[in-house]
């Protein structure tokens, strides 16, 4: 049944509610209108509610029927009859609404207009304000406070002659407001008629464009003043950087070429809260002001590498990756100063090293000094209920009311087991044909040598385009679009026999198709006796064709540049540079199509324009045949005009096909990107020294300007150069005093038509630092040696060109069982002090905020131009103590070399040696591995935890590494009480270099809970070896809470949970707490909210509500005075995130960044403030609480709203 209809007029749409949501599928097809009319229909989250959508004629009548069999959702609920409704559709209201939202209009633009859509409004009020200079940046231009402190410039009645109930395109004139084209910064507001709603805009009229790039780290700025008009240079500009807090920043003037390098001043205190907002530009007769609202993305650049600490660098590294809660794990640290152009020991200063949990918690904090090395270290101790997850070290010293971190790292917190084994695989290919049939070689041994005999195996594959090998450099070949894989599916486990080769039918068979070379990854996976799986990966390429056709446009003639010929080189490329490529005729089919990238207006979901980048294919030449003789060739395109091309060659038998893109201008040759917002680049050379000179090289769509803004650690440099059409090549300057292996440049490429288009790009140059900043570590240990035994080892230090070097050095040794679970890397001290870094620098500037120049023609159109969870009641899994040695810090005298013994701990495995060096000018690593085993073993495998009645097998395997092959035994003895559901003693001949398995069954008692023990004993001839396998048995029930509501009336018994012995049908023990409330439920509902992890109006406004009521919250036990402490922040910053949110009507936007209010949660928002306030808990400004008021006034009063949110409206307001 339908409870209510309307039509509302804001979203021209009609809404019906029903008694109860409907089903969706049968909807729409039950829906007839008459007059005839395509409808959609959507459904409300609830489910009740419809929503239609219809091009309705204003002032007409409709005629809406349902037909009967519409269902309910559930099913159970049919129509029985049609319902029918007519509608009136009211005319359109008057309206006024600008078609564009930018804020920087061009000075000296010809077209003085901005465009409109107007409807049912006889004449159209436009009202222009502008801003005081003063108030620019303490107030978001966006804000009611800023819109209420304007000053009046002009005010006009435009009187217009428009169709009835038609929304007509019309260009608003800005002379009638600005006659004198004044720059300044401006609120442009126009209103149909005598109508209060209005549309407005900001108008920033300007001829300054300005470019920003924020070092925050070094606290330094680039800024960048040219002319919109011409792109020339506007020296002598005044600049001031403006923050958050309204403080100045930074000031400075223009260079010759509108440049400025501004170190921020130093009144301006590093605040968390605060940040560099705004720059104002001026100069005697202009100004322009920039708030810095989103930098270039660099994500889609080459922007990997560690992140530049602040200060000192420090070189933080444990020495594994994991550990079990109630271990130790050692964390170490070198610390280095930078000065100029040198990177040397910070010695014999205090550092804090820190340590915080996967919350951010911080455990532990100790202060240390740095020795004469710049080293420190120390043990870090968890604690037996430690919460598994992410935990990070950071070394640094406290500044102010925070902390300044020098460097940082992670380490993770779980109750693993170690790999007892590695894995090998071998392809039977490291390149074949797409037809091959391929083999691949398994080989599973563990850790301490012996092959695995028994256990399972899988064989997954992965198939992607390969990378192209070197000598197709400057080609492009094939297509990597047309590529299909052949991946295979979830992995078959299967029994692994004694020689594993697994094969592949090929690429080709599997059902995969490819223009290009094919990157096969195999991963093959294996288990041990106990179940345990370890993985291990392999590569081939395979080639779909025996040769490849590769395309490049030559360069231009340089005899004759202005020839507009267009001349690519075909030849056919081998897979290697020695591929022999049979000789003969071939036939190719050509085809040639324009690319063409245009500035185009597009129409947004709001209905408003803008100007983004479309490309669009156009053929320009008919297919044709051409055929190469020998193995090279070239197509000649004679008079082709400029600008960008595709070229698709394809041989006849269509097993050859390649696809280039190029760029053409006067002969020039080029390549663009794909996207021309960002910019293409290529540099003369792959690296550089220190000192050189690095050429870089472009293509420009058009005339303009090209700016590069460089540094490596922070800002140094400002270039800038004038481009043409076509190709373009600048030259930057490596300063001599880089020292890590990244120079950063951001190219900024501005095209003054069409309408100021800009590309970007972020280059990385890389640098050599390895001659001068390189150790060389070497360690000579025993292959092989016995557990618990003393080895002699040898460590030399060397520079990469082999001369002895002093040097402090860090040496440990780790189980490499531990270090696979993570894949742990030997710390690479070297790539973090001279390696590749991060580029930390945020490039802006104001070209993506210019008003498209839009003209209105006569007839009205548009044209122009981990979840941590913690429960400390758990029983601690029970393992043995990982193997782990640490030396400390050892000197290496100047001959380069240091004799050493190192007694190695209890283990039957692999150590990986670690060393980490460091002296004054260089720094480096080295390893080594050492296998551990006696002349016997023995391995036991068993489930991490097991619980009361279980029953499981544990596995025990034997090995004879050098004694004769004889009678040998085995000895399980189980703890007290346990059942035993097989034989737990065994005897077998076992051989020499062989191996044998045994699997011992049992059950665990009821009543059995805690960590456990099972003994094992091995003996062959006279060796003996005994252990003991660690077991968890846990609780029966974790505890586990239900709440359930009821009522009970005076003198009524009542039975709760009686379904609990059915639930938990061994249950010992049960508490029950009863409250004559529903709080019960209120905590954990507490915590939800709290722990919600997104940041919308409605989701930050819901997770701050509840603590309104921190006292009575208190009072009833549901938190802590620590946690209401903590409130009470909480509800601060939840309050500020709001109040950001908020837009000049009094409404609120969802997220930030939006402009688009969201009515109903603005209530909601409206409503927590107000209690807020009324709390003290902060204090609205007055502008904003009348702002929220009329607003709430305006929702109450308006008809086209549900009834529910007016009411609430009325509510709030009251």
């Amino acid at each position: 049944m339908v409870l209510e209809t309307r039509f509302f007029d804001y979203s021209r749409s009609l809404y019906l509610a029903f008694n109860q949501p409907v089903e969706t599928s049968s909807l729409q097809k039950m829906l007839t209108i008459s007059p005839a009319l395509e409808l959609n229909a959507s459904l409300s989250s609830y489910g009740g509610e419809v929503y239609i959508d219809g091009k309705f004629k204003p002032e007409s009548k409709y005629t809406l029927t349902i037909a009967a069999g519409l269902r309910s959702a559930t099913g159970e609920a049919t129509l029985q009859t049609p319902m029918v409704f007519t509608f009136f559709i009211p005319p359109l209201p008057p309206s006024a609404q600008f078609l564009t939202r930018s804020r920087y209009f061009p000075l000296n633009s010809r077209n003085f207009t901005l465009p409109m859509q107007v409807a049912n409004c006889k004449t159209l009020q436009v009202r222009l304000e502008k801003f005081y200079e003063n108030n620019l940046n303490p107030f978001d231009l966006d804000t009611y406070a800023a819109q209420k402190r304007l000053q009046t410039v002009a005010e006009t009645e435009l009187p217009l002659d428009l169709p009835k109930n038609e929304q007509i395109n019309y260009a608003l004139d800005l002379s009638c407001v600005l006659p004198e084209r004044t720059p300044g910064v401006y609120w442009l507001s126009a209103a149909p008629g005598n109508d209060r709603y209005y549309d407005s805009n900001i108008l920033i009229l300007t001829d300054l464009a300005v470019q920003v790039t924020l070092d925050e780290q070094n606290r330094r700025a680039a800024v960048i003043i040219r002319s919109l008009a011409s792109g020339q240079a506007v020296p002598d500009a005044s600049i001031s950087l403006l923050s958050f807090k309204n403080q100045l920043v930074a000031e400075g003037r223009s260079g010759p070429q509108g440049e400025a390098i501004l170190d921020y001043l130093p009144a301006y205190k590093t605040d968390a809260n605060d940040y560099v907002q705004s720059v104002i530009a001026k100069t005697q007769n202009d100004i322009s002001f920039y708030q810095l609202q989103s930098a270039h993305p660099l994500t889609s650049f080459d922007n990997r590498g560690e992140i530049h600490p602040k200060g000192l660098q420090a070189f933080v590294y444990t020495e594994r990756g994991v550990c079990r809660p109630g271990e130790n794990i050692q964390a170490s640290v070198f610390v280095r100063q930078r000065n100029g152009g040198v990177s040397a020991p910070l010695s014999h200063c205090p550092c804090e090293i820190t340590l915080l949990d996967p919350n951010g918690t911080e455990l532990s904090r100790q202060r240390l000094t740095l020795d004469q090395n710049g080293y420190a270290s120390l043990p870090l101790a968890l604690v037996d209920s430690a919460s598994t997850g992410a935990y990070t070290v950071t070394c640094g010293l406290p500044q102010g009311k925070g902390f300044l971190a020098w460097g940082s790292t992670t380490f993770l917190v779980a109750n693993y087991v170690p790999d007892r084994i590695k894995v090998n695989l071998q392809p039977s290919h490291s390149e074949a044909r797409s037809s091959d049939r391929l083999s691949y070689k398994v080989a599973a041994n563990y850790y301490f040598g012996p092959p695995v005999t028994e256990g399972k195996y899988a064989l997954l594959l992965r198939t992607t385009p390969a990378p192209p090998p070197p000598h197709w450099e400057g080609y492009q070949v094939g297509d990597p679009d047309a590529f299909i894989g052949c991946d295979s599916n979830a992995p078959v486990w299967q029994d692994l026999p004694p020689d594993l080769t697994l094969h592949w039918d090929g690429f080709q068979s599997s059902g995969g198709s490819s223009l290009n070379p094919v990157l096969v990854v195999a991963t093959a996976s294996i288990t041990d006796p106990g179940g345990r799986a370890v993985s291990a990966n392999a590569s081939t390429i395979v080639h779909p064709s025996e040769f490849y056709l590769g395309l490049r446009k030559q360069n231009a003639d340089r005899d004759n540049p202005a020839a507009k010929n267009a001349r690519i080189e075909l030849t056919l490329l081998g897979p290697r540079p020695d591929s022999s490529i049979p000789a003969g005729e071939r036939r190719f089919l050509k085809k040639l199509s324009a690319i063409e990238w245009n500035y185009v207006l597009k129409k947004n979901a709001q209905g408003g324009y803008s100007r983004e980048w479309s490309r669009s294919q156009r053929p320009i030449r008919q297919t044709e045949v051409q055929v190469l003789t020998g193995l090279s060739g070239c197509l000649d395109y004679p008079d082709l005009p400029d600008g960008c091309y595709e070229l698709v060659v394809e041989s006849e038998d269509q097993l050859c096909r390649s696809r280039l893109e190029f760029w053409h201008f006067a002969g020039e040759a080029g390549s663009r990107s794909a996207d021309p917002a960002v910019l293409s680049l290529k540099t003369d050379r792959e690296t550089y020294l220190p000192g050189e000179l690095a050429g870089i090289s472009f293509e420009s769509p058009a005339e303009g300007w090209v700016f590069l803004v460089c540094g490596e650690y922070s800002l140094d440099q400002v270039l800038s150069f004038p481009v043409k059409a076509g190709s373009n090549s600048v030259t930057m300057p490596i300063p001599a005093a880089v020292l890590t292996g990244s120079y950063f440049a951001g190219l900024t490429l501005v095209c003054q038509q069409p309408d100021y288009s800009r590309s970007f790009a972020l280059l990385r140059l890389s640098v050599e630092q390895q001659p001068q900043h390189l150790l060389k570590v070497s360690l000579e240990v025993p292959a092989i040696a016995t557990p618990g035994a003393t080895i002699d080892y040898r460590l030399k230090v060397h520079s990469p060109a082999g001369q002895p070097r002093p040097a402090a050095v860090h040496l440990f040794a780790v189980d490499e069982g531990i270090l696979a679970l993570t894949d742990y890397q030997t710390p690479d001290i070297f790539a973090f002090f001279h390696g590749q870094y991060y580029c930390h620098f945020q490039f802006s500037d104001i070209y993506d905020q210019i008003y498209p120049d839009l003209k209105i023609g006569a007839d009205g159109t548009i044209g122009g131009g981990a979840d941590n969870v913690r429960n400390s009641k758990l029983q601690r899994l029970s393992q043995g103590a990982p193997a782990i040695v640490n030396l400390g810090l050892l000197t290496v005298p100047p001959s380069g070399s240091l004799d050493g013994t190192l007694t190695l701990p209890e283990h039957l495995g692999a150590l990986r040696l670690m060393a980490i060096a460091s002296n004054p000018e260089a720094v480096g690593r080295g390893e080594a591995q050492i296998i551990q085993r006696d002349v016997i073993s023995v391995t036991g495998t068993a489930p991490r935890a097991v619980a009361p009645l279980d029953e499981f097998e544990m596995t025990f395997t034997l090995f004879n590494h050098a004694l004769p092959g004889g009678p040998a035994t085995l000895k399980v003895t189980l703890p007290e009480n346990w059942s035993r559901l097989s034989a737990d003693s065994f005897t077998t001949v076992l051989d020499q270099g062989g191996s044998q398995s045994y699997r011992v069954k049992c059950q665990i008692p009821a009543t059995a809970a805690g960590n456990f023990l099972v003994g094992y004993e091995f003996s062959l001839g006279t060796a003996r070896k005994k252990g003991q396998l660690p077991l968890t048995v846990r609780p029966l029930h974790p505890p586990l809470t239900t709440v359930s509501r009821g009522s009970v009336n005076p003198g009524e018994n009542k039975t709760i949970c009686s379904a609990l012995g059915q639930s938990w049908p061994r249950l010992d023990a049960a508490r029950l707490r009863v409250l004559s409330s529903p709080l019960l439920g209120v905590e954990q509902a507490l915590l939800w909210l709290n722990d919600y992890p997104y940041g919308c109006l409605e989701q930050i406004t819901a997770g701050a509500f509840p603590f309104l009521a921190g006292d009575d919250l208190l009072r009833a036990g549901l938190i802590s005075q620590e946690e209401k402490n903590q409130a009470r922040q909480k509800l601060q910053r939840s309050i500020t995130r709001i109040l950001s949110l908020q837009t000049g009507n009094g409404q609120f936007t969802m997220w930030p960044g939006g402009y688009r209010p969201w009515a109903e949660a603005s209530i909601f928002a409206s409503h927590f403030l107000f209690l807020a306030n009324a709390q003290q808990l902060c204090s609205l400004p007055w502008q904003t609480a009348v702002a929220l008021q009329e607003n709430l006034e305006r929702c109450a009063n308006d008809r086209n709203r549900p009834r529910a949110e007016r009411g609430y409206a009325l509510l709030v307001s009251s």
